[in-house]
């Protein structure tokens, strides 16, 4: 069972974020109304916080930041972004639970 903010797709998966621009870093902050929460470091300016948030999950997913996109929500905190990778699930997941952010029926570490 997925947590309701990740959904694998055929070619990897989406991802419902709330992002938080001009924050002091980039990094998981937690669960939000179903989505994940992100502190991005940059400010909502031209693009710059997205472009920021693609880096930073690609990262997270073991993926190029070219197969991160902003699906919906480009002007909005609340986003949809697309994951390409047959194992960028597996690999955010992981990452959660590092940071302490379980999927549903997990313990926190």
């Amino acid at each position: 069972m997925d947590p309701p903010y990740l959904e694998d797709t055929p070619t990897g998966c989406k991802l419902r974020l709330y992002a938080q621009p001009k924050a002091s870093k980039t990094a998981f902050a937690g669960l939000r109304a179903g989505a994940l929460k992100v502190w991005v470091d940059a400010p909502p300016v031209d693009g710059k916080a997205n472009e920021r948030l693609c880096r930073f999950v690609a990262r997270a997913c073991a993926v190029s930041p070219s197969h991160v996109s902003v699906a919906r929500g480009g002007n909005s905190r609340h986003k949809l972004l697309l994951v390409k990778g047959a194992h960028a699930s597996e690999h955010l997941r992981r990452k959660l639970r590092d940071v302490g952010i379980p999927g549903p029926g997990e313990a926190p570490p």
